[in-house]
């Protein structure tokens, strides 16, 4: 099972507080009043990474002298910069 990180909305039986609170599935639920919080709706926003690397990598056949494969976009970009180049900004090349 894949562990989701995320915001969960916990409240207070006791005193009636409500807290957002930034975890993941097997963190500890918050205390409040001396008594653990019950969690309440869970479906309302999820943290997103993206990682630079690039599982398998990906070859490039332009721009280089035989194609190259890079495993990362950041060693991408560098080999394009030692060598001159960059990857095109929208609306550059007529996007």
């Amino acid at each position: 099972m894949i562990s989701v990180f995320k915001v969960r909305r916990f409240g207070c039986e006791a005193c009636g507080a409500h807290r957002d609170h930034l975890s993941w599935d097997y963190d500890p639920v918050p205390v409040c009043c001396d008594q653990p919080m019950s969690e309440g709706s869970t479906a309302r926003q999820t943290v997103q990474i993206i990682t630079d690397d690039v599982p398998g990598g990906f070859t490039v056949h332009n721009g280089f002298k035989q194609p190259t494969t890079f495993y990362s976009k950041s060693e991408h970009r560098r080999a394009l910069s030692a060598n001159g180049m960059k990857l095109a900004e929208k609306g550059e090349c007529g996007f």
